[in-house]
């Protein structure tokens, strides 16, 4: 189980920012989980928003908000062959879009900063 974590991890931390832990729970679901926390300076979106973001993919992931730790958690207990590649994926389309819509954002922010008013 740690190693389809492992391959996950691999993957998801070569976008800039995330970086993974690996921690077993003391109560239920003792298995191997991975938390996932990322820069907020790079990818502005909370776990819950991930989460959401992740769950209304194609196909849909389903990814825990934190197990009272910050970013998100996952276990691989459930994993089909093959799913190991369907987070990292997903992942990097998600931070890609938030970091693009926030360039985006940031331009036009400054560009309506700048311009001089027309107005006296």
């Amino acid at each position: 189980m740690a190693g389809r974590l492992e391959s996950i991890s691999r993957q998801i931390t070569k976008v800039p920012g995330v970086t993974t832990s690996f921690f077993t729970p003391d109560i239920a679901n003792h298995v191997p989980h991975m938390q996932i926390i990322w820069d907020p300076a790079r990818i502005a979106l909370t776990p819950h928003q991930v989460a959401q973001a992740l769950r209304n993919s194609k196909p849909a992931i389903v990814i825990s908000a934190g197990e009272d730790r910050p970013g998100l958690a996952m276990n691989s207990f459930m994993l089909q062959p093959g799913e190991t590649r369907l987070l990292p994926r997903s992942w990097r389309r998600c931070s890609v879009n938030t970091r693009a819509s926030r360039t985006i954002a940031e331009r036009f922010h400054t560009r309506s900063a700048i311009q001089p008013s027309d107005n006296p």
